[in-house]
C-alpha cells in the first residue's frame, strides 16, 4: 500500500522543513533536514535556526531576512549557508512564511531549505567560463 499520509509528506518532503517560533527556535524538523545536516531532530529542536547560519547569513538573517518576513509576511528563494552538524558549510535555498495568530501577531515561521549545491556549481562553471572567454578576447 502506498503511503500518501501528510506524515509521510511531511517527514519525506524534497526539501528541509522546519516550523520555529517567531524568535527562530526550532520547534519542529523533518527527517529531509536532519538528513541533510547531520542531526538528530532532538538536537535541533530548541536550537535557534540562526545558529545553523554561517556569522554572514547570521548577519543578513538578523538585519534582512528577518525584518522581512516581520514586515511581509514571507521570504523566497534567499541562498544562505547553513552548517551541517560536521561543520560543513551547505548553501541552501531558504523560503519561509509566518504564520499568524488571531490577533494578528506572529505565531510561528514555516521554513523550507532546499539543497542548492547543484546550482552553485553551476553559477562558479559559468562565471569561470565566462572569465575565460574574456581572457582570450582581450
Amino acid at each position: 500500500m502506498i503511503d500518501y499520509s501528510a506524515t509521510d509528506f511531511w517527514e519525506e518532503a524534497p526539501s528541509g522543513l522546519l516550523i520555529t517560533h517567531p524568535d527562530s527556535r526550532i520547534l519542529r524538523v523533518n527527517a529531509t533536514a536532519t538528513r541533510w545536516l547531520g542531526y538528530e531532530a532532538d538536537a535541533l529542536c530548541g536550537m535557534m535556526f540562526t545558529d545553523l547560519l554561517t556569522a554572514g547569513g547570521r548577519i543578513l538573517y538578523e538585519t534582512h531576512f528577518g525584518p522581512l518576513l516581520q514586515v511581509g509576511g514571507d521570504l523566497n528563494g534567499v541562498t544562505v549557508d547553513i552548517v551541517g552538524a560536521d561543520g560543513t558549510r551547505k548553501p541552501m535555498f531558504l523560503t519561509a512564511n509566518v504564520k499568524m495568530n488571531a490577533a494578528q501577531k506572529p505565531e510561528l515561521l514555516r521554513i523550507s531549505v532546499v539543497d542548492a549545491a547543484d546550482r552553485r556549481a553551476y553559477e562558479v562553471e559559468l562565471l569561470e567560463a565566462r572569465r575565460l572567454a574574456v581572457k582570450e578576447q582581450g
